[in-house]
């Protein structure tokens, strides 16, 4: 029995050619459509409010967020904003590296222009609080004539919207705004066109994913003092 390959060698040229158009045109509608596939999934996880002019300012995070927050209270003079300052882990309480939030008081600052009473530091526990608005629900409730700005990475601004929307009042989280904010390196558009950007997409996606669909405690995670932590380590070695 003749192979497969020797069947196609007896194909007359005429069938080759038109077999081959089929895969030809299917090759190419798949290179024209993938980046605007692509760019449909990246614009999944991203999602834009209004801005609340009116109102203050949050870090959650987002590629140069410090300078955006800066400029933002330089556009709008009424704005505060607000930094809620967590316990630091451990490798900070050694020493070995900076906090986020004081890298980001240090940032903001530096702006001569901007009075440091505009600038205020809450108690905070984890970044939970603001994903699950424990923080912004009491500064929205102590604050009823002013709304809330919330800049975040571009990838998780829907998964935070997700989340706001589950664990505040309606009404409170409609004083509530998303200001994503593009990383440089890559965004909903090209996230495709390196690695480190499919990594940031599908590890974005499983969050989302987890934030849609699974029921999360709002509860804060327990912060262990030093002292507390080296006991507990030793205690769990005696086990």
């Amino acid at each position: 029995m003749p192979g497969s390959t020797d069947a196609f060698a007896e194909t007359p040229p005429s069938r080759r050619r038109f077999l081959a158009w089929p895969i030809l045109l299917g090759l190419a509608a798949f290179v024209f459509a993938f980046p605007l596939l692509a760019h449909s999934l990246g614009s999944l996880l991203v999602h834009l409010d209004e801005p609340k002019t009116h109102g203050d300012v949050i870090i959650v995070g987002g590629d140069d967020a410090s300078a955006l927050a800066t400029q933002w209270l330089q556009e709008h003079p009424d704005s505060r904003l607000l930094v809620f300052k967590r316990p630091d882990p451990r490798v900070v309480q050694i020493g070995a590296a900076d906090s986020d939030d004081d890298r980001i008081l240090r940032e903001v600052s530096k702006a001569s222009d901007i009075d440091p009473d505009r600038i205020i530091v809450l108690p905070g526990q984890s970044m939970r609080d603001i994903h699950y608005g424990r923080l912004s629900s009491r500064w929205l409730a102590e604050h009823p004539e002013r709304g809330l700005t919330l800049l975040c990475d571009e990838f998780q601004s829907r998964s935070l919207r997700l989340r706001l929307d589950r664990h505040l009042a309606p009404v409170a989280a409609a004083r509530v705004s998303i200001e994503p904010l593009k990383d440089r390196r890559y965004g909903a558009q090209d996230w495709w066109k390196s690695r480190l950007g499919m990594r940031a997409f599908f590890s974005a996606m499983i969050g989302l994913t987890r934030s849609k669909f699974s029921i999360q405690s709002s509860e804060p995670p327990k912060y262990l003092s030093p002292e507390e932590y080296e006991a507990a380590f030793v205690a769990s070695l005696q086990k």
